[in-house]
């Protein structure tokens, strides 16, 4: 009774209970991931405030004018890749709209592509030594500095993402076989060796510095409340931090 407990607050706008019905759509109809919703939430909302604003969101009245001045708004201030995934957005959320009888006419093919060209450019890579002098800079006499390393090495030997790192979970480790199981895109799920040096950094952070928690993740926070990493830019984050302690010159 020292602190004075908060009361629970619930948010029933309507834009928070189209979000909902639209995720349960995502994952039960289209049977996609449970991160799928919030990776395409942030550009349909933008879509909706920047259309409707504080008026009421009348579906019937979107058109492909109302698409096209949206992507040609914010498509030239991002990556193709990140472009990709807001007409991607647009267009899952706009069948979405008809499935439902919330607009007339599938108005999804009025959604334009974004060009974006495998192997146009010499891919980005660091040097072999460059690697070495990455992991090397992590301090490895503590526990944050143990768990990165371990995280550097699947990235380094492995190649997993970085949204498979943070879905790694106790149970996809076989340790008497040396077998990790990775959680990929679309609900799959490859087998990967496990080698001998990443074996060993992850045995390490397991037995020493992983904090005792009811999570099921490998990773995990080190600070309270001890739950799995929040997602993939936290690697993200850990990647560049580590770069710039190394002090390397890198794309």
């Amino acid at each position: 009774g020292a602190i004075p407990h908060p009361k629970p607050t619930f948010n029933d706008s309507p834009m928070t209970f189209l979000k909902n019905r639209y995720e349960y759509y995502l994952q039960k109809e289209r049977g996609l991931s449970p991160e799928a919703g919030p990776r395409y939430w942030p550009y349909i909302q933008r879509f909706l405030l920047e259309r409707f604003g504080d008026k009421p969101m009348r579906f019937c009245q979107l058109d492909p004018q109302n698409i096209d001045h949206f992507i040609l708004s914010h498509a030239h201030k991002r990556t193709p890749k990140s472009a990709q995934l807001m007409v991607s957005a647009l267009r899952s959320f706009l069948r979405f709209l008809f499935r439902f009888g919330e607009t007339k006419r599938d108005i999804s093919t009025a959604v334009p592509t974004v060009a974006a060209w495998r192997l146009s450019d010499v891919p980005k890579y660091i040097k072999a030594e460059q690697v070495e002098c990455l992991l090397d800079s992590c301090n490895r006499t503590t526990s944050v500095g143990r768990r990165n390393y371990s995280i550097l090495l699947f990235i380094a030997c492995l190649g997993l993402r970085a949204g498979e790192i943070v879905a790694l979970e106790l149970g996809d480790i076989n340790w008497r076989t040396a077998e990790l199981t990775v959680r990929g895109k679309g609900q799959f799920r490859d087998r990967l060796p496990l080698p001998q040096s990443v074996g060993e950094a992850l045995a390490v952070y397991l037995k020493n510095d992983r904090p005792k928690c009811s999570t099921r993740k490998v990773f995990v926070r080190t600070r309270a409340p001890y739950r799995g990493l929040k997602g993939s830019s936290t690697v993200s984050t850990i990647v560049r931090r580590t770069v710039d302690k190394s002090g390397l010159n890198t794309p």
